[in-house]
């Protein structure tokens, strides 16, 4: 398995707005792609608006691929609320524990 690993640095006061534009527009896509695995995407306790998205796909021509869509629909559709380019860092999943859940979490206060 293979995971990228993106942090987004957001326009101030605009993470409801990416996370819902991403829940809405981009997890339909991602889900489509041949070897999807999961897709997280966690706001960063911090005073910035700053998200982090784990995604992970069967194979590195996966990954590769969904970066490519994902430079493509970020430009398109939430160019505007990122402030700096991303930092990314992607490699193989070599350690995984916990049961695979599906979560579409609202806010932290729906976390146990």
């Amino acid at each position: 398995m293979h995971a990228r690993v993106t942090r987004y640095r957001l326009r101030e006061g605009s993470t409801d707005q990416f996370v819902n534009l991403v829940r809405e527009k981009w997890t339909p896509v991602l889900e489509k792609e041949d070897g999807f695995v999961n897709f997280e995407l966690i706001r960063l306790d911090s005073e910035a608006d700053e998200v982090v998205t784990i995604l992970r796909f069967e194979t590195v021509d996966g990954t590769m691929n969904a970066l490519e869509k994902a430079r493509g629909w970020i430009f398109q559709h939430a160019g505007d609320l990122v402030v700096e380019p991303s930092r990314m860092v992607m490699g193989d999943v070599v350690l995984e524990i916990g049961a695979r859940k599906t979560a579409n979490l609202e806010s932290s206060s729906d976390v146990p």
